[in-house]
């Protein structure tokens, strides 16, 4: 199954200050990690390599990333967390993805109907998305 999504990406790689995240509070409320997100080369091996693991395939889609489309494959790990397998060398970066319950207005990068999302490094340069679902439109 192919489906087309929008995506959620820095349109450069703008690195955003953890500081911009409202209060230590907020940011350390996290609720669950959303997603892990790994570059690979070739989708196929990744998938079967792991399938070997346990991971369940979910589905494909291609998204724009960008200026560029590319494909992802989400798998589900046995302990319920999403793998995003993608391919490329440019956007994304691998990365892994966090819910917070509130980003701060200068740190959201990309937001639609339900989502505020935003990108931070840590001390090592390891890119985390912050996730912030509007839960009034997720009924």
């Amino acid at each position: 199954m192919i489906a087309v999504s929008s995506g959620f990406v820095p349109e450069k790689e703008k690195k955003v200050d953890a500081d911009l995240i409202p209060d230590k509070r907020s940011y350390r409320m996290i609720s669950k990690i959303r997603h892990v997100g790994l570059r690979v080369v070739d989708p196929k091996k990744s998938v079967d390599f792991y399938k070997g693991l346990g991971f369940k395939l979910l589905f494909c889609t291609v998204e724009k990333w960008g200026e560029k489309i590319i494909s992802v494959v989400k798998m589900l790990s046995p302990c319920g967390v999403i793998l995003e397998l993608i391919e490329g060398n440019d956007w994304p970066r691998n990365h892994f993805a966090v819910e917070v319950d509130h980003i701060n207005d200068e740190a959201v990068q990309k937001e639609n109907e339900a989502f505020r999302v935003g990108y931070i490094t840590d001390p090592d340069g390891h890119y985390i998305e912050l996730v912030e679902v509007k839960r009034e439109k997720c009924i």
